[in-house]
């Protein structure tokens, strides 16, 4: 199945889960990765904010806030090519206080509102905690189709952990996956957590 047909099965799936068991899930997947050393050591994390049924995020993001973790948030840009002068979709990280201080973005996803918000560079991030539309059993990903989680991934220092959030029914034993597509260190799904092969980073 190529990615497109996957995308759509996936997203298909996910429109169908019943409200209490992505309450459920998203508190459970944040319980585990509050507990994981590398969450603990991480001074700035970048959180997404799910929407539409994605493995949710919003139990862990209060939980941040809550300690005093410094949160960083995606807002979708619209950039341009130098080369060609194509424009593209591209992520711009920022610090968010609280949660007051986010608006709905272009595809109704609560997103930083600037005029709150200090912009925040990717060198900065300590832990980044990504959404997918699918992953598989060694640390592939697919996305939304834009490619901008692996545009902005690959601007990260080379030792910040990457952790996938999803549904156990997302993980596959392979994706399609293409030369610039960044993988995952672990995959955290509401049954546990996948470390993935090469992982360096200790879960206890």
């Amino acid at each position: 199945m190529d990615k497109t047909a996957l995308r759509q099965n996936m997203l298909q799936l996910r429109s169908q889960l019943k409200p209490k068991f992505v309450e459920n899930s998203s508190k459970r997947m944040g319980g585990q990765i509050a507990a994981l050393p590398l969450f603990r050591d991480a001074e700035t994390i970048m959180l997404y904010h799910s929407f539409k049924n994605e493995a949710g995020t919003l139990p862990l993001l209060q939980y941040c806030l809550n300690i005093g973790k410094k949160v960083l948030l995606p807002m979708t840009v619209t950039r341009t090519d130098d080369s060609d002068g194509s424009s593209y979709m591209d992520l711009q990280a920022y610090y968010v206080p609280t949660l007051d201080s986010l608006q709905p973005g272009a595809m109704g996803i609560m997103e930083p509102d600037p005029h709150f918000c200090i912009a925040a560079d990717p060198s900065e991030i300590d832990l980044i905690i990504v959404p997918g539309v699918a992953f598989d059993t060694v640390g592939g990903r697919i996305g939304y189709g834009k490619g901008c989680y692996d545009r902005f991934l690959s601007r990260l220092l080379a030792d910040v952990p990457v952790i996938g959030l999803a549904y156990d029914f997302q993980v596959l034993p392979r994706v399609p996956q293409n030369t610039n597509d960044i993988r995952m260190d672990l995959i955290v799904t509401e049954k546990g957590i996948l470390k993935m092969p090469g992982c360096k980073f200790d879960l206890k």
